[in-house]
């Protein structure tokens, strides 16, 4: 996984946090343990992420549509996939957000997959004849990295929420996309989750002038999102009501090979061998924003990237075991003129 070559803290706030009005809690429906608390599942004996020697840097497979992605992470039968994004920024308001692109291409299609038998000969050869295409239990919910503010937690919610927005730069639009995302999930029937931040919480994030710790920030987002994954299975175990689930936030806390100094903001690298079934990292770019990155031009796949320009094609490199990264379509629309 790679950071975007930003400025220090803005690469810290390299993650999707939507800060959302309590408006929204109404589209919500938090799972709640029935009498007593949940406990996590019991760890399976043998873990279900392992590694694979001498894997190739990568394998590339060209698409026409994302729905065409979905039998390659479906064949890992995984119980969880983390999908992440780099974040749009004001500059590329004119085009289609990695948001926008999977609440309308992608999660459809990971709650109703399409079969290996739909797809162009050139992609189906890489499947076996009735190879199981399926998550590891069925799709039940999807976890969101962003949460509700409500404006009762005092000062220190108020430094995060106005730091946060002035450092992440995200266009304002960026929060109905949010609510469509819910909304999309609710008439799949999954059951969409936010982080849930209760006041004290806030209090260990500021510094001591009053100002944002940003690595405090970042670890303490990474925490829940690690903290909350684990209790929705744990819960859903508990109840007989065995299931899969789906994460989408920011492409640095669902890598799971970080270095070693970004391990802590991993959410993805605490889950692994904690699940009964692999976890999935599904980087989802947009070409026009890293195309300029530094660290992704230095990437033995950027290349592809630029050859695909002027095409309608999609990406989709594979890092093996359980890395995938989709490269959506260049934009052919010119960027807004400004009114003088």
């Amino acid at each position: 996984m790679l950071i975007p070559s930003q400025t220090a803290t803005t690469r810290l706030f390299s993650l999707r946090l939507w800060l959302v009005g309590a408006l929204f809690l109404g589209l919500l429906g938090p799972l709640q343990p029935k009498p007593a608390q949940a406990t996590p599942p019991t760890k399976p004996k043998k873990t279900a992420q392992k590694t694979t020697k001498q894997a190739k840097p990568y394998q590339l497979y060209v698409l026409d549509h994302p729905r065409q992605m979905i039998p390659f992470l479906l064949r890992h039968k995984p119980q969880a996939i983390g999908f992440g994004e780099y974040h749009q920024l004001k500059k590329f308001r004119h085009i289609t957000s990695s948001i926008e692109r999977f609440t309308t291409q992608i999660l459809p299609f990971l709650k109703h997959p399409p079969k290996t038998s739909e797809l162009p000969q050139h992609l189906r050869k890489n499947f076996r004849k009735g190879q199981s295409i399926r998550f590891h239990k069925p799709l039940r919910d999807l976890l969101i990295e962003t949460w509700i503010t409500t404006g009762s937690c005092g000062k220190q919610e108020q430094v995060v929420v106005k730091e946060v927005t002035k450092v992440i730069q995200r266009p304002k639009k960026t929060r109905n996309h949010l609510v469509e995302l819910i909304l999309k999930a609710k008439k799949l029937k999954l059951l969409p989750h936010v982080l849930r931040i209760h006041c004290k919480l806030y209090e260990g994030l500021t510094q001591k002038d009053g100002s944002l710790h940003p690595t405090k920030f970042i670890r303490f987002v990474t925490d829940r999102l690690a903290h909350d994954c684990i209790k929705i299975l744990a819960i859903r175990h508990k109840r007989k009501e065995f299931s899969s689930i789906v994460l989408y936030g920011g492409a640095l806390h669902n890598d799971l090979n970080p270095p070693k100094t970004l391990a802590p903001f991993s959410y993805a690298a605490r889950l692994k061998g904690k699940l009964h079934a692999p976890l999935l990292e599904v980087d989802l770019y947009v070409p026009e924003y890293i195309a300029a990155d530094d660290d992704f031009r230095k990437e033995p796949w950027f290349p592809q990237i630029l050859k695909n320009k002027g095409t309608s094609k999609l990406l989709l490199l594979h890092h093996p075991p359980y890395t995938y990264t989709l490269i959506f379509p260049w934009t052919k629309s010119k960027p807004p003129t400004k009114k003088k």
